[in-house]
């Protein structure tokens, strides 16, 4: 039975809803929902003021990033307001912190981060050119800032706002322009989910800023093997997610089909409504 909607549940985005009903239908993971529904309301709260990346970019200087494999924003491009960074980063630590999900160097770590204004900047500037795919980084530098294990997935957290922006530019000015390669065209991420598209095509997702792109073949997305034999799929009894694992680099791809699921991927909701499928992957020795 679906849950009664309130007079807020009908103002909230669509992902919101599904998030909740995910919820509602999966109370075995009602607590992992909680969390991530906790972040989203950060993100949206921080998203809706952040601006545009103020980048111009014409199709020829597009054409010219898809074949050199250069992502359009560089970490100087993405829309970074440090007075809202640093609040950001406060709060996805403390929602991390009562969930119990975060290690107690990491939580100090990412506390005393977001009270030093100075220092901030180039543990980001760190963060976003380690953290790019392989592929990327030769196109992304910055001095290495060393941090505690735990570190990075809070600050994916707290820049989520500030790269999502850059996905909706890049959804509005290159969304159909051909990228032929494994990194995301706007900031260099890898891809963290995919989707199977309703024209039979297969689309990767950036984990990172959540740029959706084409993928070039149905090779690995993080290593390129092609070879099928080497390639391990499994799927929910609906169909409607899957699992695509190398065993030549050992890492896996989560999908949602969008024929199936009468949808287009979402990936908060979806992230979140495959734990399952994670933890039958990490059975099996992949990462």
């Amino acid at each position: 039975m679906t849950p009664p909607r309130s007079s807020a549940d009908r103002h909230e985005g669509p992902e919101r809803r599904a998030l909740h009903q995910l919820q509602h239908d999966h109370p075995e993971i009602a607590e992992a929902v909680t969390l991530e529904l906790e972040l989203l309301e950060t993100v949206r709260r921080v998203q809706g003021r952040v601006p545009l990346p103020r980048l111009t970019a014409d199709a020829v200087a597009l054409a010219e990033h898809a074949q050199s494999g250069q992502p359009v924003f560089g970490f100087t491009d993405v829309p970074l307001e440090w007075t809202d960074v640093r609040l950001t980063l406060r709060q996805c630590t403390d929602i991390l912190a009562r969930h119990e999900v975060i290690a107690d160097d990491a939580q100090d770590y990412c506390l005393n981060l977001a009270r030093e204004a100075e220092g901030l900047p180039a543990v980001v500037a760190s963060w976003f050119a380690e953290s790019a795919a392989p592929s990327a980084r030769s196109w992304l530098h910055a001095p290495a800032v060393p941090r505690p294990d735990g570190a990075d997935q809070v600050l994916l957290l707290a820049l989520r706002p500030y790269l999502g922006r850059c996905a909706d530019w890049w959804t509005a000015v290159g969304g159909d322009l051909r990228w032929p390669h494994r990194h995301c065209p706007s900031c260099g991420g890898e891809p963290d989910l995919g989707a199977l598209a309703t024209d039979g095509g297969r689309a990767l997702c950036c984990g990172r800023c959540t740029t959706r792109w084409r993928a070039a073949d149905d090779g690995c997305p993080y290593c390129g093997v092609q070879d099928p034999t080497q390639h391990t799929t499994f799927t929910t009894p609906d169909g409607r997610y899957g699992l695509t694992a190398c065993d030549v680099c050992q890492r896996y791809l989560k999908w949602f089909d969008e024929r199936r699921g009468g949808r287009a991927l979402m990936p908060r909701l979806d992230a979140v409504a495959t734990l399952g499928l994670d933890a039958a992957a990490v059975r099996r020795g992949y990462c």
